[in-house]
């Protein structure tokens, strides 16, 4: 395995993905970055080769970044000359987490494109989706076949995939290297809403059989990616679960408003996907999410968002009486009614505390 010049990785980088159409200022902002951590690594470490990048080297990077002031690192002497940047108002201002954040996207999706062209002994910064290539018997012609599986482990996307083109042009990449049937392996908290919606849709769109498999949870986003399954199998201790989508908003009333109706039609997306698996009523459906409702396998064949068990005996179908749902909501109803049968309507009136003027009268006793 050739141990190329970060010069020369960040060149090939930017030629492959100029050749896939993205936006310039896309392009732009990966080029920055990428400049910047190559000049680091030179200046600070005296490295300049791929291998030497470890998840240590990508650690302390980051760190630099929160420590050091705008403006105070540049890619060459050239753009210091240029630009200036001692002159800048905010110069050796603190950079803002929303930089870093981008900093670190960009990294990440240039080691992963590295890994996908197999450069690397090992990604210092670990993609939370993986493929494998396996030779297996077809049982009815019995010829050997390449079987390719995707692992989804993990947050699906830390770092959203809301304005990045070159991620998901990344996974599209790969999951159209090959051909015929894949199996898909998910164990994952769920994760960025607009991830989750491109790889269901790569996924659906793919010529071929995907057979989804549940081995651990697939909760959130993750839940959404399974629905893309032709067969959905789950291990009969796995989980699934469905919920309202979530996101944090800064602003006046009407800035609160606009995440309203956002969030309101990201819900309508998600339960297109969920009606075109299940088959139940978009009402239905809603309920469930708004309840946050976990199911085991058994509950989610029984409301067809999977189709079978993994490991079951031959013959064996999914029990009814052994189905699981939970639902907070349902489970908070209860114990606030609970609540109200052991209670009187007066106790529960009653304020607690202590009265303010039992607090006057004790006030009045400490007065000089």
């Amino acid at each position: 395995m050739s141990n190329f010049s970060l010069d020369y990785c960040i060149d090939e980088f930017m030629i492959y993905f100029r050749s896939r159409d993205l936006r310039r200022r896309t392009l732009d902002s990966y080029e920055h970055t990428l400049r910047l951590f190559e000049r680091w690594c030179e200046v600070e470490l005296r490295i300049d080769r791929i291998h030497d990048v470890s998840e240590q080297v990508i650690r302390r990077y980051i760190t630099n970044l929160q420590e050091r002031g705008k403006y105070t690192f540049y890619a060459d002497e050239k753009s210091r000359g240029t630009n200036f940047p001692e002159r800048r108002r905010d110069y050796r201002q603190p950079v803002t987490t929303a930089t870093i954040n981008n900093y670190i996207r960009n990294l990440k999706v240039f080691f992963n494109w590295l890994d996908s062209e197999h450069w690397l002994s090992k990604n210092p910064m670990k993609k939370f989706w993986n493929w494998k290539n396996r030779t297996v018997t077809n049982e009815e012609t019995q010829e050997q076949i390449q079987e390719r599986t995707l692992f989804l482990n993990g947050t699906i996307a830390e770092e959203s995939w809301f304005d990045d083109d070159v991620t998901p042009q990344l996974f599209k990449d790969e999951l159209m290297s090959g051909s015929g049937n894949i199996t898909v392996w998910i164990n994952s908290p769920g994760g960025d809403c607009v991830a989750a919606a491109q790889i269901y849709n790569m996924l659906m769109d793919y010529h071929g059989d995907v057979t989804v498999k549940i081995d651990g949870i697939a909760a959130s986003a993750a839940s959404v990616i399974a629905m893309a399954g032709t067969k959905v199998l789950m291990s009969p201790t796995a989980l699934m679960m469905i919920h309202n989508p979530l996101t944090v908003a800064i602003g006046d009333s009407e800035e609160m408003q606009k995440a309203i109706d956002m969030l309101s039609e990201v819900k309508e997306s998600i339960i297109n996907a969920y009606e075109i698996k299940t088959g139940l009523s978009r009402a239905k459906l809603s309920h469930l999410m708004d309840a946050e409702t976990w199911m085991n396998a058994n509950k989610a064949v029984e409301l067809g968002f999977a189709d079978d068990l993994l490991f079951k005996a031959d013959g064996e179908s999914a029990a009814a009486e052994d189905s699981f749902v939970f639902s907070r909501r349902a489970v908070t109803n209860s114990l606030m009614s609970k609540v109200k049968s052991h209670h009187t309507p007066s106790e529960l009136a009653k304020p607690a505390g202590t009265p303010i003027s039992e607090l006057e009268k004790r006030l009045a006793l400490i007065k000089p």
